[in-house]
């Protein structure tokens, strides 16, 4: 490879990530909305009922 073909791949490499990260970018934020409903749900059962 060339010097110059490590940049080009370099920032084609990142016009790729950024395209995917807009993609999943909203189902990162219901993944941690969920988590957080989730750890409510346990908090809420079981022994622990007591802490709510």
């Amino acid at each position: 490879m060339a010097k110059g073909d490590d940049s080009i791949l370099k920032k084609r490499n990142k016009k790729i990530r950024k395209r995917l990260s807009g993609k999943t970018d909203k189902t990162t934020v219901s993944a941690k909305i969920a988590a957080v409903i989730a750890a409510k749900k346990r908090r809420k059962a079981g022994k622990r009922r007591i802490c709510e």
